[in-house]
């Protein structure tokens, strides 16, 4: 199914990577944000009491129920995708000459774009190297853009609204095991970053 949406394969070469990229990552990575995030909310705890804080709002003491669809879930997982920027780089190729920022790419250059620097751009966020899960993050590029946005975008979100509540429901008192810096990433050639292996104690 997955073949036939992507139409692989193909005789563009650049739409042929990035088609294959997107059937990579969907084969692979569906985990890769969920791991991402509970890496960044076992390190900062205080932003997982700000999602369990939510519960007073609610009368109810089922915690999953409070969180999951709640806004304060749907601003974290798009603030953590804006944050974490899974797929943090990639490559275009111009179609014509082209300006950007007093440089003139020629028609046929390929360019590397970072997607993680767009997304700590101070002019587009207010203190972007700071995580902060009330913040509106309308408009990151954690999926990419365009053409090339991904197509696993709604699942992704999907997961992390419904995953996050349930953890923190589950195992409220969610944390890393080791360090951060310790956590073994997974090795990939596409740019999309994973967790190899995710300690954790409760």
């Amino acid at each position: 199914m997955i073949c036939e949406l992507l139409g692989v394969p193909a005789a563009d070469r650049e739409r042929f990577e990035h088609r294959v990229t997107n059937l990579i990552a969907t084969l692979n990575d569906p985990d890769a944000p969920l791991e991402k995030s509970i890496t960044t909310l076992g390190e900062t705890q205080q932003y997982m009491r700000q999602l369990v804080a939510a519960k007073r709002t609610k009368p109810t003491d089922d915690l999953l129920s409070d969180l999951t669809g709640t806004d304060l879930t749907d601003r974290a997982v798009e603030e953590l995708m804006r944050y974490l920027t899974i797929a943090h780089t990639t490559t275009r190729s111009a179609l014509a000459d082209v300006e950007l920022a007093g440089q003139i790419i020629k028609a046929g250059e390929t360019v590397a774009l970072s997607l993680r620097a767009a997304d700590r751009d101070p002019i587009r966020f207010d203190h972007p190297d700071t995580l902060d899960l009330r913040r509106t993050a309308v408009g990151h590029l954690g999926f990419g853009h365009g053409i090339h946005l991904c197509l696993g975008q709604q699942l992704a979100r999907l997961e992390l609204r419904t995953a996050i509540p349930a953890l923190l429901s589950r195992f409220p008192r969610l944390r890393l095991a080791v360090p951060q810096d310790q956590i073994r990433m997974r090795p990939t050639g596409i740019g999309v970053l994973g967790v190899q292996q995710l300690p954790v104690t409760w």
